[in-house]
């Protein structure tokens, strides 16, 4: 499984950034957990969006000194984890208070406005059942993929695909299609397929 690591605030949420992230996952069909970190600093629509499209998400300040670490860990056992996302989203600070670790972690940089390297290497954490491997984090992800390609790998968009006129249809001009129809009904988040368009102009054909 794939934990991507996002933060509602310092750094900023990107909704564009967090697709990225799950179209390439997605593309390999791995399974993925979406953990919304600092629920303390900023708006909290961001999880509730992603909840509402079917994604297996969890919302986390790793602040607060009450918050029951144990009631989540469930959803790692008897699975190995990878963490990945931005610089400075909490993923070191997240992994320190689910396994009870002490690894370092660094302060945001107020002037940059986004997160400095602590992460340097990859490594594997383990707790009886679970297993966790944290890497460094990254400010900008580029993708690899055919628009076709793209186009199968939201999986939100798989069903409704199915409908689609076309076997080939990859979302955009093509008539009767279902994916736009959800879209324009508002079933489809606003921001998911915008941010779909903008990585579908960007891919290759």
């Amino acid at each position: 499984m794939v934990a991507i690591i996002v933060s509602l605030s310092e750094p900023k949420f990107s909704s564009l950034l967090l697709d990225r992230f799950l179209a390439i996952i997605e593309s390999q069909n791995i399974n993925t957990l979406i953990i919304f970190t600092k629920s303390d600093l900023g708006n909290n629509k961001p999880y509730y969006d992603y909840l509402s499209q079917n994604f297996n998400c969890l919302l986390i300040n790793n602040k607060d000194k009450d918050f029951d670490w144990n009631k989540i860990k469930d959803n790692f056992r008897n699975k190995l984890t990878v963490f990945t996302g931005q610089t400075g989203v909490g993923k070191t600070s997240t992994l320190n208070n689910l396994l009870n670790k002490n690894e370092k972690t660094n302060e945001i940089s107020k002037s940059l406005g986004r997160g400095k390297h602590t992460t340097r290497v990859i490594e594997i954490f383990c707790e009886q059942d679970i297993r966790i491997i944290d890497t460094p984090g990254f400010s900008s992800l580029e993708i690899n993929l055919s628009k076709l390609e793209l186009a199968h790998s939201f999986f939100d968009f798989k069903e409704w695909s199915k409908k689609c006129k076309f076997s080939t249809c990859i979302h955009y001009k093509e008539i009767d299609c279902e994916v736009k129809r959800k879209y324009q009904i508002n079933i489809l988040l606003k921001s998911r397929y915008e941010n779909y368009i903008k990585m579908l102009l960007e891919a290759k054909d």
